[in-house]
């Protein structure tokens, strides 16, 4: 576990950078009165969901709060709200690591899964987050990767027989390919990231 420390830190750091649209959201009132909104569920039904998880994180549950991330994450599946999918799925990842069911590698597994699945805007965003796993896995374990040159019976679906340039690679081409479309990625609302930075209560 020690070895996730800095994975969940940067975990902590993306979950009030990473989200551009929902301080946005929040201030405009629900999305049923914000003209051409797709989403069906209100603001203060995240809201109050969001501050259950606060609560059980308060307390020391993270069991629990796991749990409740997980109702958000197909609340917002279904409501197709992508600042809610990306924050829901942050929030998963620190308490799975937090519990300990999952070590490093399987959260880089189970992120492959969940950016290839997720749609615009926030398979971009999930993307980012996994090249930060690789190379905080990397950073966690480099005194064993230094040890290595190139790898004999590397194993593509186990990070942990990688060479270190094998992982280098990975890290670069997933970075480049998370600012990708950058033509559609210029339509995100940038300003409210600084929103969320500044204090959105609900990126805690």
């Amino acid at each position: 576990m020690k070895h996730c420390k800095g994975f969940i830190i940067t975990t902590l750091a993306l979950a009030s950078l990473a989200l551009p649209f929902h301080a946005w959201t929040a201030k405009q009132g629900s999305p049923a009165e914000i003209k051409g909104s797709p989403h069906k569920v209100g603001v203060e039904t995240y809201r109050s969901r969001w501050e259950a998880v606060e609560a059980f994180e308060e307390k020391d549950r993270p069991q629990s709060a796991l749990k409740e991330a997980e109702t958000i994450l197909n609340l917002a599946r279904r409501d197709r709200n992508a600042a809610q999918i990306v924050k829901a799925q942050i929030h998963r990842i620190k308490y799975l690591m937090q519990i300990g069911t999952h070590e490093h590698p399987a959260i880089i597994r189970l992120l492959e899964k969940e950016a290839g699945a997720a749609e615009f805007p926030e398979r971009q965003i999930l993307i980012s987050l996994l090249a930060e796993c690789y190379w905080n896995y990397f950073a966690a374990n480099r005194y064993l990767f230094y040890k290595r040159t190139e790898t004999t019976g590397m194993k593509e679906d186990d990070v942990a027989t990688w060479s270190p340039g094998k992982l280098f690679d990975k890290t670069v081409a997933l970075y480049l390919e998370s600012l990708s479309p950058a033509d559609k990625l210029k339509t995100v609302p940038i300003g409210t990231v600084f929103n969320l930075s500044a204090g959105d209560r609900d990126s805690r």
